[in-house]
Order: C-alpha cells, then structure tokens, then sequence
C-alpha cells in the first residue's frame, strides 16, 4: 500500500502529519511517497527529517509547481503499493485511519 501525500511550503505542517502517519496500527507494508510540488521552504528536509520513524519513506523532488493533481499523480507512478490512500500535507489523519480505509477496500464487492 502507498500513501500519496502532495506537498507545496508545507514545512509547517507536514512534520505533524507524517508523525500521524508513523503512528498507525496497519500492520502490512506499506510506504509513504511525499511529493515535495516545487516548494520555497524546508517541506523536503521535514520530510526526510522522518525517516527514521518511517523507513518506507520516499521523498520526491518536483523542481517546479504543476499544482496539487499534478503531485499526486507524480506520486502514483513513483508509489510501489497495490492499494493507493491519499493525504494532504495539512491534514492530521486520526489513529486507526489506515486500517480502516484498508479494511474497507478489501471488503467492499468489485
């Protein structure tokens, strides 16, 4: 599973929300793909700042803004997993937010 989080000079809150995203319970693999939209301030270096808390991370470098859509669909091609959840970097997803979306996902009929 991927987690597609499109960012543009979120450096202020990007940090908390990758916290958040360190914090699930889902016990499957799964990565988050940060896509840094040609951002003027530190989004990058906050993002890999987690690492260590998130070793799935993958940080992608846009050199200009081709806005949000753009980002999240430069996530899904550089994003590895078979289910793809998507998040905003100023959001704040709440404890069991993936296992839930992924529990819906495998249940819901075809």
């Amino acid at each position: 599973m991927s987690v597609i989080v499109p960012a543009r000079d979120a450096a202020a809150t990007l940090g908390r929300q990758l916290d958040a995203l360190a914090a699930q319970d889902h016990t499957g693999p799964w990565e988050v793909v940060v896509v840094d939209d040609g951002s003027s301030d530190a989004t990058a270096e906050v993002a890999e700042s987690r690492r260590s808390a998130l070793p799935a991370l993958r940080v992608i470098r846009e050199a200009g803004s081709g806005g949000v859509n753009r980002a999240r669909n430069v996530g899904c091609r550089h994003s590895r997993g078979r289910l793809l959840l998507f998040c905003d970097a100023d959001d704040l997803v709440t404890p069991g937010w993936m296992s839930a979306l992924v529990r819906a996902l495998e249940t819901a009929p075809a």
